[in-house]
């Protein structure tokens, strides 16, 4: 065996090779394993790295030559001595034997180090002079336990015997130290900040921004954990999340509302935050729910930009406004694979595009007087897009609750109006005729509404995206741009002007990457189990979520190490992937005492250890290897 150096573009990979002999006669090589690009290699190892793997592949070779002089009886031989058949169980505080230690927990530790929450919470110890507990490492046992067995407080404290890592405090102070943990958590959201800034370039250009509820297995309310409008249909308490992402998909910020909180009153604290982060001029991608005056002026007045949705059905739109988008009139054509049309086509047509500006009406809040007032000839600019999938998709969603309907309208029994959920448990249904006398036998009886539907869909397959965005050139503005400016206010126009050409396709494409915040919502609710949520106090329950948003960041940024060096035609790793292959990463105690056999491996796993220049994947470990290999994930980067 010996070392060879592989050329790869502009870098060199360092591999383990054997010499064979080829069908011609000649002699080659054979590569055993690639072992890293050399440059890499410098900057992670303190020896020369040619150096080092040469004497290693002269000890392998050397251990190879030695076990072929010994017979398999005598091998067989020579390790059953080693294994000691009365050797005790080594058994938890339940008197229960698991051997599996969870080695997922190396790659998190290694971000854990590498964004400085570390040395961020080592500063932050004289705000709690009273702690008998290691608060870091009970934040690193926490994001462990939600990336890999996500469970209660009270499972991740009765598992934290599967580290390697020693975890030395009792369940009380666990809940002790969510509370604090809550206390630094703007700390802890500047510091990471700072981080993504400095290792994986964090673009905040534009960010998505979302919410969603979890749900309570509880009854009654608290004053924090509200009935509200269940994403989940469910009729119990819940609270409401919303979670900031930037550009690249990475999040930035999580914050938690009472349950009855409305969406147009979550945005404006992420507003905020970016702000303290020194993100000025942040475009902020938002659906329907987050279209109003008062989150319109916010973003103007705090010189933002904004790609927001908002709904033609429903009676909020202006009738005037509706009837714009609904006329063809202005529209350009386009076929499923992005031609640009002539002429209007029925037969044709994949999508229509149009941009127009409107001066409409805005509601916004005095905040003096806490009142609503309404501004008049309030410049908006908008583009209405038409689909034809999604009028597909809009009107076989409607035959569902099409059919629901039809079965209530069927119904005249005054049991439909009485119900029992929440308070209604405790109240009945009184009706009074127009004298107000009560009317004791009654009906009531559901019409189904034709005309509804009709009006429906007349908007099916449309949407309308609001913003404030234009490109150069726009308003006659031929200002040249300062060297790496990319964007400045233009106050007269209440615009974000950004320093290149902007199409309308354009902010319809910025706006349909919304999925990238809809998927990390399903990864918290799937893979993490950010609900239902076993916790009372609120500020225990805004730790949790902010557990759920740091094991939801490191499994990003794992899943962006596993695919950085990987070539367009090769198999990318998801998200969900990385967080299933680190739940498999576990070693079981070996027939030989002291070792640890590896149960679980994959090629991810090689691109993953690659891209962080730190090989933590082993056959077999002893306790000394865990030792060094922990060492190394604290190293200060």
């Amino acid at each position: 065996m010996f070392v060879k150096l592989l050329p790869a573009r502009d870098r060199k990979i360092v591999c383990f090779a054997k010499s064979i002999k080829k069908e011609n006669g000649k002699n080659g090589a054979k590569i055993i394993k690639q072992l890293g690009y050399l440059d890499e290699l410098e900057k992670s190892m303190s020896a020369d790295p040619v150096g080092f793997y040469k004497a290693e592949a002269k000890r392998l070779t050397k251990e190879e030559e030695d076990a072929k002089k010994v017979g398999d009886k005598d091998r067989f031989v020579a390790v059953r001595e080693k294994i000691d058949k009365l050797a005790r169980f080594e058994t938890n505080e339940d008197g229960e034997y698991d051997p599996d230690l969870r080695l997922g927990s190396l790659p998190l530790c290694f971000v854990f180090h590498k964004l400085g929450l570390y040395e961020l919470i080592q500063s932050l110890k004289r705000r709690f002079p009273r702690n008998d507990f290691n608060l870091t490492s009970l934040l690193k046992l926490l994001i462990y336990q939600r990336v890999l067995d996500p469970g209660s407080k009270k499972h991740d404290w009765e598992n934290r015997g599967k580290y390697y890592e020693d975890f030395d405090f009792n369940l009380d102070q666990v809940y002790t130290g969510l509370k604090q943990l809550y206390s630094i958590r703007e700390e802890i959201f500047s510091t990471l900040n700072e981080s993504m800034r400095k290792y994986y370039k964090r673009d905040g250009s534009y960010c998505f921004y979302d919410g969603t509820n979890v749900y309570y297995e509880i009854e009654n309310e608290d004053g924090f954990s509200m009935r509200g409008f269940s994403k989940e249909n469910r009729p119990l308490p819940i609270t409401q999340i919303g979670l900031l992402i930037d550009k690249n998909g990475f999040p930035i910020s999580i914050d938690t509302f009472s349950g009855n909180t409305p969406d147009v009153s979550m945005i404006p604290a992420a507003i905020k935050r970016t702000r303290e982060h020194g993100m000025d001029n942040t475009i902020f991608v938002a659906d329907k729910g987050f279209n109003s005056g008062d989150v319109i002026a916010d973003l103007i007045t705090k010189h933002n930009g904004y790609v927001i949705s908002q709904s033609i059905k429903g009676t909020k739109i202006n009738t005037e406004l509706r009837e714009k988008v609904l006329d063809i009139d202005g529209y350009r054509y386009y076929d499923d694979k992005g031609k640009q049309l002539a002429d209007y086509d029925e037969d044709e047509v994949g999508f229509m595009v149009k941009e127009f500006e409107w001066n409409g009406s805005i509601n916004v809040t005095n905040k003096e007087t806490d009142k609503k007032k309404k501004v008049n000839n309030f410049p908006r600019r908008y583009i209405a897009y038409w689909s034809r999938k999604y009028a597909l998709r809009a009107k076989m969603d409607r035959t569902a609750a099409i059919e629901k309907a039809e079965v209530k309208s069927h119904s005249n029994s005054k049991d439909k109006i009485d119900n029992n959920h929440g308070c209604n448990k405790f109240l009945e249904t009184e009706v009074f005729d127009s004298e107000g006398r009560k009317v004791e036998d009654y009906s009531a009886r559901v019409k189904f509404d034709s005309a509804a539907i009709k009006k429906e869909e007349e908007a099916d397959g449309y949407y309308l995206i609001e913003s404030n965005l234009c490109g150069i050139g726009a308003y006659g503005i031929e200002k040249p741009f300062e060297e790496g400016e990319e964007s400045r206010w233009l106050e007269e126009y209440g615009m974000l002007q950004l320093n290149r050409e902007l199409a309308t396709m354009d902010i319809i494409s910025i706006y349909r990457q919304l999925w990238v915040i809809e998927r990390s919502f399903r990864i918290m609710k799937s893979d993490l189990e950010v609900r239902p949520v076993y916790l009372s106090v609120r500020e225990r329950i805004e730790a949790h979520m902010l557990i759920c948003f740091l094991a939801l960041l490191f499994s990003r940024i794992l899943a962006y190490e596993t695919n950085r060096n990987k070539r367009k035609y090769e198999e990318r790793a998801s998200t969900e992937n990385v967080i299933r292959m680190l739940r498999k990463l576990n070693a079981s105690d070996s027939l030989i005492p002291g070792l640890y056999d590896l149960r679980y491996y994959n090629r991810h796993l090689h691109d993953l250890q690659e891209s962080l220049g730190f090989q933590f994947i082993q056959k077999v470990y002893e306790r000394k290897d865990l030792k060094r290999l922990y060492g190394e994930a604290k190293k200060k980067r």
